[in-house]
C-alpha cells in the first residue's frame, strides 16, 4: 500500500488541476482520483490518508517555498460541510497573517468554519495564485523524476462550487425562482422605489423585462422600464455566499452604467429598442440588488458607497422549485 508521502506526491497533480479549474474537490473524490489515475496502488482512505497526505504536501511546499503560499489544501473539502477538515495544515496561520484575524481553525464549529470561508477570500486567493504550475511541477518532478500529469478529468461537487469561485455556470432553480418572483411581483420593491410607476405598460404588457440584453451582450436579470426612472435589478438567491453577493453589487454597478451609456448614445444610433425613453431625455438609472438573505455588514457599506439599493425578498416555498441547485446562484 502507498505511504503517506507517496500519496502526498500523487495529490500534487490533482490539486494543480483543481486550482486551474477553480474548483474544490471532496476528500473522497480526491482519494478516488489518485487511485483511478494509477498514481497509488490502492485507494486511500478519504480522511486519514488524504488528510495526512495533504499535510505532508503543504509542509514540503512550505519548506521549499516559504510560508507565502496560499493554503492549496483548502481546495479539498468535506462533502457534507463543504470546507476543509479541522486538521488542515496552515489555514489558521494564513488567515491570521493575511486577514489580521486570529483564528484557531480547529476550535471553530463547522458553521463557523463555513462562515469564515464565505466571509474571507481564501479560495479566490488560492485560485489566483499565479505560480502553482511551476511550484507543483517542480515538486512532482523532484519526487518522481517525471513530468506532472496535466488535463486530468476530475469529478467536482457542483453544489459546493456553484458560488464564490468567479466562474460558475448558468442559472440554478433558486436564482430562476427569485428572478421570476421579482418580475411578477414588483410590489416587494415598492418601499424602495417610491417613484417607480408599477402600472406602466409597453404594448399592453407590464413594463418589466427579464434577461434584458445590452449592446455589450451582458444581460441584467430584470429591468423595470420607466421613462423617468428605469431600474436594473440583479438577484442573488439563498445559496449565494459572500463572494457571490459581492459580485452582485458590482454587477448592479455595471448594468446601471451600461443602460445609462446606451441611453446617452440612443439618438446617435437611432436605437428603436429604447423607444420608451423620451426624446432628448437621459434619465438616471437606479440599480437594485435583490437577495433572499441580509447582506454582511461590510457589503452593506460597499452597496451604500456605490449607490446600489438593496432589498431582501424571500420567495414563498410553494413558488420555489425546491430542487437543489447545481449551477450559479
Amino acid at each position: 500500500m502507498s505511504t503517506i508521502p507517496e500519496i502526498a506526491v500523487a495529490l500534487a497533480p490533482i490539486l494543480l488541476q483543481c486550482a486551474k479549474d477553480r474548483q474544490r474537490i471532496t476528500y473522497g473524490d480526491a482519494a478516488e482520483a489518485v487511485f483511478q489515475l494509477g498514481l497509488v496502488d490502492k485507494r486511500p482512505s478519504a480522511f486519514y490518508n488524504i488528510g495526512n497526505a495533504l499535510g505532508t504536501l503543504m509542509e514540503a511546499l512550505h519548506a521549499q517555498y516559504g510560508k507565502k503560499l496560499p493554503p492549496l489544501n483548502s481546495l479539498v473539502v468535506r462533502k457534507k460541510e463543504g470546507v476543509p477538515s479541522d486538521e488542515a495544515v496552515g489555514i489558521r496561520r494564513y488567515i491570521k497573517k493575511h486577514f489580521q484575524k486570529e483564528c484557531e481553525y480547529a476550535e471553530l464549529t463547522w458553521k463557523e468554519r463555513k462562515e469564515l470561508f464565505n466571509e474571507q477570500p481564501i479560495w479566490p486567493k488560492v485560485y489566483n495564485y499565479p505560480d502553482w504550475d511551476n511550484v507543483l511541477s517542480e515538486y512532482y518532478e523532484n519526487q518522481t523524476g517525471k513530468s506532472i500529469p496535466r488535463n486530468i478529468p476530475l469529478k467536482y461537487d457542483k453544489d459546493r462550487n456553484s458560488a464564490g469561485n468567479y466562474g460558475g455556470g448558468g442559472e440554478g432553480p433558486e436564482h430562476e425562482a427569485l428572478k421570476k418572483y421579482v418580475l411578477k411581483y414588483p410590489k416587494h420593491l415598492k418601499s424602495l422605489l417610491k417613484q417607480y410607476n408599477y402600472r406602466a405598460r409597453i404594448n399592453n404588457r407590464p413594463a418589466r423585462i427579464a434577461e434584458y440584453q445590452f449592446p455589450s451582450l451582458d444581460k441584467a436579470d430584470v429591468v423595470y422600464i420607466d421613462p423617468k426612472k428605469p431600474v436594473v435589478i440583479e438577484v442573488k438567491s439563498s445559496i449565494s455566499d459572500y463572494h457571490d453577493l459581492r459580485r452582485g453589487i458590482y454587477q448592479c454597478v455595471k448594468y446601471r452604467a451600461l443602460l445609462e451609456s446606451w441611453i446617452e448614445a440612443r439618438d446617435i444610433e437611432r436605437d428603436e429598442e429604447l423607444h420608451w425613453v423620451p426624446q432628448g431625455k437621459s434619465p438616471s438609472v437606479t440599480a437594485v440588488l435583490v437577495t433572499e438573505s441580509s447582506l454582511p455588514e461590510r457589503l452593506q457599506k460597499v452597496a451604500k458607497k456605490l449607490c446600489v439599493k438593496h432589498v431582501v425578498v424571500k420567495v414563498p416555498r410553494s413558488r420555489s422549485s425546491g430542487r437543489k441547485s447545481t449551477r450559479r446562484p
